[in-house]
This record gives structure tokens, C-alpha cells and sequence, in this order.
């Protein structure tokens, strides 16, 4: 069905299914991938390869198709942004090195198109590299990318990164900011970090929701729950 298609989406779902099973059954998304490697059928590649991102998308690590590193090589002087950004965002989940530092320097490349940055910070955050904490921070001055780059720094507990986001709270655009108000109330350190700045009035108190305060209580920190009443 997959040879024969000439729908996107539904090239791009079968994919999906396919690349849903990769660990117990790697075959099918193999004999996929050859189905393009002859003549150069960038489209249906294009779709195939969107598809097993739909699947691996939140994966740290997946086992490399056969067939994989022949299908790098083919495509190693293609002008297709879509094909060599998501060769690349996959290769990293299949445990390429050099496709993790490609990923980290597009990612911190201001004169890279937005969504190829966004597209390799997402697969950052997904992947979690040693150094993902040092590259979210240089991206939380970026306002095109803060607001991911705050996701990627909420992997962390230290509470100098709660205290890091407050920070620089204000840059963020103001239809964003419930987003993280949302990861700053997520862990207690970070939460006592929010509190703090509101009680400073760095944050504005209306910034906070009901659901917040709720969130910031369920944390099940006593101290935390004494602060959350004295805002």
C-alpha cells in the first residue's frame, strides 16, 4: 500500500504505524525506507521519514534501521530542508554522535532558519544530552525560542534554574507567560522561586490562576503550602 500511495498523509500514517513497532519489529520500517532509495522519491521520503518522527518523537533512544547509514549517504548533498532536517532529528535518536553536535549547533545558529532551530531544540529536549541545561540557558534570552527553551530547563531540579526563569520572566511574551508560570509551579524549588519574585512584585500576583495555586499545593511540600497562603 505504501509503494502504490499517492496521499501524503496517508503515507505519513502508515509510516507512524510502522515506526510505532520499530523495537520488536524493525523489518517493516526497513523495507520501507528501500521503497525511496531508488529513483530518488523525495516526496514519499519526505513523508515516510515525517511519520516515524509522529512515532519517535519523545524518544531518547530507538534501534537504527538497517540501511539507515546508505540512506544518509544519498542524501548527504540534498537542497530538501524537510528531508535533511529530519534525517538529522532521527539520526539522533538512533545514537548518531554527529548528528547530535549537527542538531546542537543549528540549534544555536541565530542566522538558521526559526523552524529548523525550533525543529533541533525539540529534538534536544527529546534526546536530553549531557549538555542540554548549558544550551536551554544561552536560548532563554531568545524570544522566539524562550519559551521552549524553559521547557527544556524544566527537566531539571536545581533550583538555581527556577530562579534563572523568573529572571528573565519578563521577556517572554505576555500570551506565554501562563506556559511558564505552568513549568514554574511544577517542582517546589522552582515554585518558591515564583513565590518570591511575586512577593517582590517582579511577577504580578493576577499572573497566577487558581489552578496554580492548586498545582503549587499538590506538591505536597509543607513549607511551600505555608508560602503559597502568604501571597
Amino acid at each position: 500500500m505504501a509503494a502504490a500511495c499517492q496521499w501524503p498523509e496517508t503515507r505519513r500514517f502508515i509510516a507512524r504505524r510502522l515506526a510505532e513497532d520499530i523495537e520488536k519489529k524493525p523489518g517493516p520500517i526497513e523495507v520501507l525506507l528501500t521503497l525511496t532509495t531508488a529513483g530518488g522519491a523525495n516526496d514519499a521520503l519526505r513523508d515516510f521519514l515525517n511519520g516515524m518522527a509522529d512515532a519517535l518523537g519523545g524518544w531518547r533512544k530507538a534501534p537504527k534501521p538497517a540501511g539507515w547509514d546508505d540512506l544518509q549517504k544519498s542524501l548527504a548533498a540534498t537542497t530538501d530542508v524537510v528531508l535533511r532536517d529530519r534525517m538529522r532529528e532521527l539520526s539522533v535518536v538512533f545514537g548518531d554522535g554527529r548528528a547530535l553536535n549537527e542538531i546542537k549547533a543549528l540549534a544555536l545558529d541565530p542566522q538558521a532558519p526559526l523552524l529548523s532551530r525550533e525543529s533541533a531544540l525539540r529534538s534536544l529536549i527529546d534526546s536530553r544530552p549531557g549538555d542540554l541545561r548549558t544550551i536551554c540557558e544561552r536560548l532563554l534570552t531568545e524570544s522566539s525560542l524562550n519559551v521552549l527553551a524553559a521547557r527544556g530547563l524544566a527537566f531539571s531540579s536545581d533550583p538555581a534554574v527556577g530562579d534563572l526563569i523568573v529572571k528573565t520572566y519578563q521577556r517572554f511574551p505576555a500570551t506565554q507567560r501562563p506556559q511558564i508560570i505552568e513549568i514554574l509551579v511544577s517542582r517546589p524549588a522552582f515554585a518558591r522561586s515564583l513565590l518570591t519574585a511575586v512577593a517582590e512584585k517582579k511577577i504580578p500576583r493576577a499572573d497566577l490562576s487558581a489552578f496554580h495555586v492548586r498545582q503549587m499545593r499538590s506538591l505536597g511540600d509543607a513549607d511551600l503550602t505555608t508560602l503559597v497562603s502568604q501571597v
